[in-house]
């Protein structure tokens, strides 16, 4: 029992922690998380373009 407790616990940990604060902050400083489908992809490849180049 213990030992199912300290997996959950672990597991509980690593979800919590790996979702704090928005991705990659700066790099994505003013970027629309709203948008979905083609909308996203336009803007994350011109997002790329511009900063790569």
């Amino acid at each position: 029992m213990k030992r199912i407790f300290s997996t959950l616990l672990l597991i509980a940990n690593f979800i919590c922690f790996s979702q704090n604060g928005a991705p990659a902050n700066p790099y994505y400083n003013g970027f629309d998380w709203t948008l979905s489908g083609m909308e996203l992809k336009n803007a994350l490849s011109t997002k790329i373009t511009t900063t790569h180049t």
